[in-house]
């Protein structure tokens, strides 16, 4: 049984590889054709059916472990459509914050971008621990419908 969130709720995770919990808030999300000042046809290929966007997740991430790590070395999360088995990687230039060392008990905040077509999905998925005995998601209504 995999432990489902919804926005503001927040989930204690673990680390599926390296055995350490962690916390994720999930404190937004929506549908963009820009974020941070990058416009989606400067950043991606953008075909003719207008259905790309920007999909941004706003996220608290705790350190509620015992060791201070790298959040973008230690873990990811996959983005996905209601009809998406896996999902989509994050693009890790718009969440350098997760770059930095974070210590016990500190939280950072940022948003996770991914590129998507939309579809005519009600919810996405942000799956934590993806494939893992510790998977973890956050569903998402569509901002859209």
């Amino acid at each position: 049984e995999i432990p489902v969130y919804q926005i503001g709720e927040t989930a204690v995770v673990t680390s599926d590889l390296y055995g350490f919990d962690y916390e994720v808030t999930v404190t937004d999300f929506n549908l963009t054709k820009e974020v941070d000042g990058v416009k989606l046809e400067d950043y991606w290929n953008v075909g003719d059916s207008g259905l790309e966007r920007f999909a941004v997740v706003d996220v608290t991430i705790r350190n509620i472990s015992d060791e201070s790590y790298i959040p973008n070395e230690m873990f990811s999360a996959n983005f996905a459509r209601e009809n998406d088995r896996g999902g989509v990687t994050s693009e890790d230039e718009f969440f350098e914050v997760g770059d930095k060392e974070l210590a016990p008990g500190e939280e950072l905040e940022g948003h996770l971008v991914y590129v998507i077509l939309l579809d005519d999905s009600e919810t996405f998925t942000l799956k934590y621990e993806f494939m893992s005995d510790e998977e973890t998601h956050f569903i998402l209504p569509n901002p859209e419908k």
